[in-house]
């Protein structure tokens, strides 16, 4: 039976590690820019980079592992993943609150 790469146990890893870095990362510059969304998009794009960084690292200065195109596309899904989460948290905390106000 064929395998798809996308959908095994370590690209699951894959996305919920960069998932939990997007959110650290995003946080920690949320803190510096409340008002905006910019220190979310900030936490998502260190992550992917982070993740580009570790596959070329594997390529060039490994023999055991190797680079995986579909291990970043996982990191930025779970990237993405936490964007979205954080998005909608957020759209509905200010609808919420729009209510209690008016």
């Amino acid at each position: 039976m064929p395998t798809i790469p996308l959908l095994g146990w370590d690209k699951l890893q894959h996305a919920t590690a960069y998932a939990v870095l997007t959110f650290l990362v995003g946080r920690a510059f949320d803190v510096l820019t409340p008002a905006s969304f910019h220190g979310w998009r900030v936490g998502a794009l260190v992550a992917v980079m982070f993740g580009g960084v570790m596959e070329i690292l594997q390529r060039v200065c490994t023999t055991t592992r190797s680079a995986d195109v579909y291990d970043l596309l996982a990191d930025a899904c779970g990237a993405v993943t936490i964007i979205v989460v954080v998005a909608l948290f957020r759209r509905t905390a200010c609808a919420s609150e729009r209510r209690h106000v008016g």
